[in-house]
């Protein structure tokens, strides 16, 4: 097991150690990164930024020190690259941080992983262990890092998260290139970091489709809802999270309640919502719900929840893909997720199964599209979808 007191890094918690780092990383384009935060439903706190330079790892405290501009134009310009471990929520927060329009180039090892085997969702740990054939603790994975002083303890544990990702990095690049997947790999994680850079602050949208029992609602009802969703989809993600979540609208809508003590009587709004906005959002409810005009809403037809056709048509799709998994040794969950599958469900249901690699774009419609089709053709042979 190696030994923590010998990670050597540096915790920068004052302007005066925040000028030393600038100038030890100034001279360096590839970094590996890792973040420490707390989470919950009304707040996301970043709480420490750990960036090595290969030799020696940098402990930010971001709940002292304001971002600078000096250490983003080093960190975070466009020709650097970071090297992360399941990083979409350390982009996120390094986002939010430093108010990034662009981001650097990313190697996320998680998905350099799972670009050369069937696994994906693994730990930093098990990933150590795998390559590296070392055993790591991690003892402080609940801590509130947001308590100050942190310990000496804590200090190491964080270091100890990007102490390894420059060897990992080197052995997993080499892999890539021996097995040809390096222009695979570079594909999919330039566009797996689109997406996930363009769902930060993404406010989540509403419409009458989200809700599947619509159909049980008058047209009374229906208003009410049509006003919640409005004024739901015109709220910022921070505030989306504080208010009452879309399944508590839907009860809103059918209970119709009056005033903010109404709304005491449904479970899951938040005190704080009630407060401030339960007389306002319910005023202008019953407003909508008081103009309502019942030619004015046609009558929703309840959705089935699944035919035959669609269980088979799905099992169907999913076996192409573990096929394809197989073949080309990548993770499934690479390869497919829920999103694309109801996007292929949906064209096929309306074709046929070899139509949906239609809705195949990017690094899909470059690297498997063809073998998708080879493998539909076999299995339509041997099916009436």
């Amino acid at each position: 097991m190696p030994d923590k007191n010998k990670i050597k890094y540096e915790f920068i918690d004052s302007s005066l150690t925040l000028n030393g780092a600038i100038k030890e990383l100034e001279d360096y384009k590839i970094f590996y990164i890792d973040t420490e935060f707390v989470s919950n439903r009304n707040s996301n706190t970043l709480c420490l930024i750990q960036v090595s330079n290969g030799e020696k790892i940098f402990l930010f405290d971001t709940i002292k020190l304001r971002p600078t501009l000096e250490l983003a134009s080093i960190i975070c310009s466009e020709d650097t690259k970071w090297i992360l471990h399941s990083g979409h929520q350390d982009i996120y927060h390094l986002v939010k941080y430093f108010k990034l329009t662009t981001l650097p180039k990313i190697f996320d090892t998680q998905v350099a992983w799972g670009v050369m085997g069937s696994e994906y969702f693994i730990s930093l740990s098990y990933l150590i262990n795998q390559l590296l054939d070392l055993r790591i603790e991690k003892n402080y994975q609940q801590i509130n890092w947001t308590h100050r002083p942190l310990k000496s303890s804590h200090l190491k544990y964080a270091a100890g998260d990007v102490e390894f990702l420059p060897d990992i990095y080197t052995i997993l690049q080499e892999k890539l290139k021996k097995r040809n997947k390096y222009q695979l790999f570079e594909d999919i994680m330039s566009e797996i970091t689109l997406e996930w850079f363009d769902k930060i602050d993404q406010p989540k949208k509403l419409s009458l489709d989200s809700f599947r029992n619509a159909w049980e609602l008058d047209y009374i009802s229906l208003a009410a809802l049509e006003y919640l969703i409005g004024w739901y989809n015109g709220l910022t993600l921070e505030k989306q999270r504080s208010v009452p979540k879309p399944n508590i609208l839907f009860s809103m809508s059918k209970v119709l309640p009056q005033s903010a003590d109404d709304l005491k009587n449904i479970q899951g709004i938040p005190y704080k919502f009630i407060r401030d906005d339960g007389d306002k959002i319910t005023g202008r409810m019953m407003m909508a719900t008081s103009n309502a005009d019942p030619n004015d809403f046609k009558i929703i037809k309840p959705k089935s929840y699944r035919s035959f056709d669609e269980i088979k048509l799905n099992a169907l799709i999913k076996m192409i893909f573990s096929e394809i998994s197989y073949a080309l040794s990548i993770a499934p969950e690479i390869l497919y997720n829920d999103i694309l599958i109801k996007e292929m469900m949906q064209e096929a249901l309306s074709n046929n199964v070899l139509s949906s690699t239609k809705v195949f774009k990017g690094w899909r419609e470059k690297h498997i599209k063809k073998c998708f089709s080879e493998y539909c053709n076999i299995y339509n042979s041997k099916s009436s979808i």
